[in-house]
């Protein structure tokens, strides 16, 4: 059986593809009491919302969409990168 029935994958589409990034957003004072709806705006855009923290301000997640469009949304004061960083285990030599 040939393998040319099979849906081909275009380089170009792939190599357009955005990476997924963890971000966090900081919500305008004014704008917290109304966080959800903000949060809601979001996710139209095509954030995916894994925190709605409402004592802070913040919104953490990951968005592989523009993150200009984001900064867009009514209430959003930034969009930042989620830094992360590994740990070594406590029993591992110093160098």
């Amino acid at each position: 059986m040939s393998d040319d029935k099979r849906p081909k994958k275009s380089l170009k589409a792939s190599s357009k593809s955005m990476e997924t990034k963890s971000i966090v957003i900081t919500v305008d004072d004014e704008y917290l009491p109304r966080i959800d709806h903000v949060a809601g705006e979001l996710r139209s855009l095509g954030m995916h919302v894994d925190e709605v923290l409402k004592a802070t301000g913040l919104i953490c997640g990951t968005a592989d969409c523009q993150l200009a469009a984001l900064k867009k949304v009514p209430g959003v004061m930034s969009v930042e990168a989620q830094t992360s960083f590994d740990v070594p285990p406590t029993d591992s030599p110093i160098h």
